[in-house]
């Protein structure tokens, strides 16, 4: 009865009942049916946002299906009543003629047509009994196997909605909405095989982190490096710390060439390249800052001097003194080599035994070469490699991919390069590595003129330098 009662037809006339302006296929999801266990009883559920229509429906239901079925069921026993009564009819039309058949036997006093009238008329009669007989036994079965369907408790109009329940329904978008926070986060974090931490780099380069860079301002104001530009900012004294390093790591051997790279572009490689160059020559060091990347260069650009002669017109020079292509940088101790004008085959230029030759030069003249070289998207930077004293890696966190950064240490280590450590560049203010900051605001690291830049002195000692490299 509880999957009957959904039938197309018991749907379809309820509509017309009611006059409902919906589907039977909207009706049929609105509808419910269950059975109460341990009963005879079925319930009924009607969803509908007119309350007064959920309780038309649901007592008009149970009234269209139980006279449905009972008509069902009385059709079972129609047509045998139907052929009885036809039957019963017709023999007792035919009793009517025994019994005037008789009556004229008697008139007529003929013993054996009485006798004939009389046998058939019993005889009639007899079939008349059974038939009458058989008719009463099947009303008695019809009404012995025909279900009384009634209805028990009306529907009312519910006084509240059922939904939507705005408290627990807030409660599951919370949750499943964490859980899919959550679920995307995993997704993100699974997906995501950039360099984050310094635990990233300790698993997978097993190198140590030498620096920690915050974002540096834009050089659009001046026309040298930020570090020389503002000496005892935050960002000046993470670069001494970042030089600090360096020179402790070259304490068997002292590291007077270093190459920075990176392993793509827009990582930051020139601004520690810059910046690591205008600290070491603050130290009173002889500081001399090459720029390698003979793609895109950028060194000229920080310090703002003309790119016109640089590095790759030496290689195009028959002579052998670099006197021609250093530049003075504005900063005390400090000067340039820029990378000129470019080539069309840099990784051979830099491969080269006159490039070997010339940081032979360079180590003798300085105190320190910083060399800028292009990311490590192009071979050049390995190239060089084998030729300095230690590389850097400057990454990014959240961009330097992982992979990347391990097949850029292996081709290092195949050439036999000594790589130092990493630099963790551009990292927010709010950054777990930046806590360092705040101690070296402290009002206890004042300005120090000597680390500003007047001039005429880093022109004389720029000339001075230029004059001992005319001896090669």
């Amino acid at each position: 009865y509880a999957q009957r009662m959904k039938n197309y037809d018991v749907l379809e006339t309820t509509i017309a009942q009611l006059d409902l302006p919906i589907t039977v296929g909207a009706l049929n999801g609105a509808v419910s049916v269950s059975s109460v266990q341990s009963s005879n009883l079925i319930r009924v559920r009607v969803e509908h946002p007119d309350p007064v229509v959920a309780s038309q429906i649901a007592n008009t239901l149970p009234e269209v299906f139980a006279a449905r079925d009972k008509a069902q069921q009385q059709a079972r026993f129609t047509e045998a009543k139907e052929s009885l009564v036809e039957q019963i009819a017709q023999l007792e039309g035919e009793i009517i003629i025994a019994e005037d058949d008789l009556q004229n036997a008697v008139n007529q006093a003929d013993s054996s047509a009485i006798q004939f009238a009389t046998d058939n008329l019993l005889g009639l009669r007899t079939t008349y009994s059974n038939l009458l007989r058989d008719y009463e036994s099947i009303r008695l079965a019809e009404a012995n196997s025909i279900d009384t369907l009634l209805i028990d408790e009306y529907a009312r109009p519910s006084q509240s909605p059922i939904r939507p329940n705005v408290l627990s329904d807030t409660m599951l978008a919370a949750v499943v909405g964490a859980m899919l926070a959550i679920g995307v986060i995993f997704l993100i974090e699974y997906l995501d095989n950039t360099i984050k931490t310094t635990i990233d780099v300790e698993r997978l380069l097993n190198l140590p982190v030498i620096g920690y860079v915050s974002v540096v301002p834009s050089n659009d104001e001046g026309n040298i490096p930020y570090s020389a530009k503002q000496p005892r900012s935050q960002i000046a004294e993470s670069f001494r710390g970042l030089r600090t390093n360096l020179e402790f790591s070259g304490v068997d051997e002292p590291l007077k060439t270093v190459l920075v790279t990176s392993c793509g572009p827009e990582e930051g490689k020139t601004t520690i390249a810059t910046n690591l160059a205008v600290v070491l020559a603050q130290s009173s060091k002889r500081v001399v800052l090459v720029d390698c990347d003979l793609r895109r260069p950028r060194v000229h650009k920080a310090f703002s001097v003309p790119n016109d002669l640089g590095l790759s017109d030496f290689f195009r020079s028959n002579v052998n003194e670099i006197e021609g292509i250093i530049q003075d940088a504005g900063v005390p101790n400090l000067d340039l080599i820029t990378s000129g004008n470019l080539p069309p085959n840099p990784a051979e230029l830099l491969g080269s035994a006159k490039m070997k030759k010339l940081l032979e030069d360079l180590r003798i003249v300085y105190d320190f070469v910083v060399i800028d070289t292009p990311p490590f998207a192009v071979s050049d930077a390995p190239v060089l490699g084998s030729q300095v004293d230690g590389v850097v890696f400057v990454v990014r966190p959240n961009q330097t991919e992982s992979d990347v950064a391990v097949a850029m240490l292996e081709q290092f280590q195949r050439v036999g390069a000594h790589v130092v450590g990493v630099v963790f560049n551009q990292l927010s203010r709010s950054s777990s590595y930046g806590g360092y900051q705040h101690y070296y605001a402290s009002p206890y690291y004042l300005h120090d003129d000597s680390l500003v830049s007047n001039g005429s002195d880093s022109a004389k000692k720029g000339r001075g330098i230029k004059q001992a490299l005319k001896i090669f």
